[in-house]
């Protein structure tokens, strides 16, 4: 499975993304292994079919209501590869 970089956030050595639920931002931990492209292959912390913040996430907090504009590249992909 992979995400798109703008989806990580790197903190204090922890990558993190927000995924969405219940339309409000969920800090998740994750781990990612290479980059693809503009995408990281997921390791562990999100599966198939979340949504996660690409946009804005650099300044959200945990439980922030969302106001989703765009769901085109939100999800996470199953896929391997790019």
């Amino acid at each position: 499975m992979t995400v798109a970089k703008d989806a990580i956030i790197e903190r204090n050595g922890r990558m993190t993304a927000f995924v969405v639920r219940d339309g409000a931002a969920q800090p998740t931990p994750v781990t990612v292994g290479d980059g693809t492209g503009n995408r990281f292959v997921v390791l562990s912390g999100l599966k198939p079919g979340d949504k996660v913040v690409t946009r804005g996430n650099e300044g959200l907090r945990p439980g922030q209501r969302l106001n989703i504009i765009s769901q085109a590249s939100a999800p996470a992909s199953g896929r391997s590869g790019g």
